[in-house]
């Protein structure tokens, strides 16, 4: 089902497989106890009648909830390393607050913080490879597709596991009672953890990609062994029950919206369209900037330009490309008047915008590297949903990331860039809202089967 340009071949691995290690400490044991990590979900589960006899009860459901989130891996089949990985990062958050470590130990919290995203990322990135979104680990894979391997699985632990959990916490300690520590400085710590422990999970896929391996656990030999991906075929039956000819989008004629020439391009000379004088505009600022011996304002715009370049060489649709500037100018031309440092509607509207244009264009990046494939070429559902929740992943993370650099400037490049708790869940929770939109956007483009390259203005002109 495959239509990305990528190698068949399998790559040379010095994988180790299981019956090349001891039994105890690999498995297969059994089909319900498989090996020492089943042990550590087992624990959790146990757990249950445990705190309901002797306290605290209100863990009870932690342990439970926690014990089906551990199954997840299992059920997926991944590698050991990964199932150990992200059982372990659960067990630790679901013991700490259990047992008290986290008011108890100093840096508890922050192991968590680190393992948690760490693992999760990992684990999401390889539910990609299962549902066939990206190509297998242990297929011949570019260096160019390196660095979009790592911002993916990155974005995937920053925004799921760090700014979500955040909106979480703020919503548990005010409705639901939990009476959780919280406030900006450790908001922001938290934050700074799970983009470290992301990373880390991208690093981790890029080591495990490079040695060729796959995604799969690799089982004991035994007889009748099915080699059968079970994850890939519930993906195939949920496409043929919902979607029967999913292929349907490819034969499908690709659709041009009818608009005006004096709108679209392209016109003669070095302007293409309407938004390259917006593009334009971004050197006019520069002017201003350099004119008034405003330096950062003169960096803002200058940064500002090369980033709207980067999206016209990106070659992105008219849409896409309009979203990009006005997300860009907001910002610059808004720091230029104050109207950022006032908060307010403007602040909110900027959060919006710049949230749901990022996804968006990030996504074509990554397209480019050919590492996610183009919605008008992949038209099956588990694929184009999984296609959302990386745009979405993509455009939040931006979010979180200028926090963090909303309390660097503040505390080390004195700015005056002062936010409070209040105004940074206020915030991710408009950057959530915003990444949500661009997810949707371009779930809507592949749905109406149009490409992600800017057509030619010759296509599009003309009522």
């Amino acid at each position: 089902m495959s239509s990305l340009p990528h190698s068949n071949r399998i790559r040379a691995s010095t994988q180790l497989r299981p019956a090349d290690l001891p039994r105890w400490l690999v498995g297969d044991w059994g089909r319900v106890l498989r090996d020492p990590v089943d042990l550590l979900r087992l624990a959790l589960l146990v757990g249950v009648p445990i705190t309901l006899a002797l306290g605290p009860r209100e863990q009870s459901f932690r342990l439970l909830l926690t014990f089906a989130l551990t199954l997840l891996p299992r059920a997926l089949d991944v590698p050991r390393l990964f199932d150990l990985a992200f059982v372990a990062a659960m067990s630790f958050q679901a013991w700490g607050n259990v047992f008290g470590a986290f008011d108890g130990v100093y840096g508890y919290d922050k192991v968590v913080h680190f393992l948690l995203p760490c693992a999760s990322s990992a684990l999401l990135y390889l539910l990609l490879v299962r549902v066939r979104v990206v190509p297998d680990l242990a297929e011949e894979s570019g260096v160019r597709r390196k660095p979009a391997i790592l911002l993916v699985t990155a974005a995937f632990g920053l925004a799921l596991m760090g700014g979500l959990y955040e909106l979480y916490e703020w919503f548990a300690d005010h409705f639901l009672g939990g009476h959780l520590y919280v406030s900006y400085g450790d908001s922001i710590g938290d934050m700074l953890d799970d983009a470290l422990g992301a990373l880390t999970g991208g690093a981790l896929i890029l080591a495990w990609e490079a040695q060729g391996w796959g995604t799969r656990r690799l089982p004991l030999p035994r007889p009748g062994y099915d080699d059968e991906d079970p994850v890939t075929a519930v993906g195939d039956r949920v496409v043929a029950t919902l979607q029967p000819d999913p292929d349907e989008g490819s034969h499908r004629r690709r659709k041009r919206p009818s608009l005006p020439a004096a709108l679209v391009g392209d016109w003669s000379g070095p302007f293409r369209d309407p938004l390259d004088l917006l593009r334009i505009s971004f050197l006019v600022g520069l002017a201003i900037g350099l004119a008034g011996g405003e330096w950062d304002t003169a960096l803002r715009f200058a940064l500002s330009f090369v980033a709207v370049l980067v999206v016209r060489v990106l070659d992105a649709p008219r849409p896409f490309d309009l979203l990009f500037l006005a997300a860009v100018g907001l910002q610059a031309w808004g720091s230029l008047a104050g109207a950022l440092e006032t908060g307010g509607a403007y602040e909110s509207l900027t959060h919006l915008v710049v949230s749901a244009a990022a996804g968006p264009v990030l996504y074509l990046a990554v397209v480019r590297l050919r590492l996610l494939p183009e919605l008008s070429r992949r038209t099956t559902i588990h694929q184009s949903a999984a296609v959302a929740l990386a745009v979405f992943s993509l455009g939040f993370s931006v979010g979180i990331l200028y926090e963090l650099y909303v309390y660097f400037a503040d505390h080390v490049l004195a700015a005056s860039m002062v936010a409070s708790y209040p105004t940074l869940i206020r915030r991710l929770a408009l950057d959530a809202i915003g990444a949500l939109a661009g997810a949707g956007l371009v779930a809507a483009w592949g749905v109406a089967n149009w490409p992600l390259r800017r057509a030619p203005g010759a296509e599009l002109g003309g009522w």
